[in-house]
């Protein structure tokens, strides 16, 4: 009967080799995803700074303040979401 290969931590049992780790989107100052991919060596560019969580949380609190206002249906991670994509748009005009 064949060997069944399972994988645990990257490590294949069978062979006992180890995979190559891959690289994952890096995350800015608090949390925000930049989508770009993290350099940890030295003398590689640094990300450039990303917007912060409690930006964004106050930017949502606000949006979510006049949607209720206004009674239109949402909820907090809409407002998020939004909060997230205008301050990033507002970074990208200057």
């Amino acid at each position: 009967m064949p060997m069944k290969t399972t994988k645990t931590q990257g490590r294949d049992t069978k062979t006992g080799k180890t995979e190559p780790k891959t690289k994952v989107a890096a995350r800015g100052k608090g949390g925000v995803n930049t989508g770009q991919v993290a350099n940890t060596p030295a003398g590689k560019p640094e990300l450039p700074p990303a917007i912060s969580t409690d930006a964004i949380a106050l930017r949502a609190y606000f949006n979510a303040q006049q949607r209720r206002d206004a009674l239109i249906p949402g909820d907090d991670l809409g407002d998020w979401v939004e909060a997230e994509r205008q301050l990033v748009a507002e970074k990208a005009a200057g």
